[in-house]
């Protein structure tokens, strides 16, 4: 959420984001307590909406 600290683990993310969320990958906490990636799939299209832990280009070479 805006305006709030990022979560650094599934259970934060969860939390926040109470219901809203299809799907979650869980890695395990972040490592250098860095934040999430957050991605979005819209119409079957890739929508970064904030690039944390794992960087867009290795996401987007993932999923193509």
């Amino acid at each position: 959420r805006s305006g709030c600290a990022p979560p650094t683990d599934a259970q934060e993310v969860l939390a926040a984001l109470d219901g809203e969320v299809d799907c979650l990958l869980d890695g395990g906490p972040t490592r250098l307590g860095r934040e999430s990636t957050v991605v979005e799939i819209v119409s079957g299209r890739v929508e970064i909406r904030r690039e944390g832990a794992i960087p867009q280009d290795d996401i987007l070479r993932t999923v193509r």
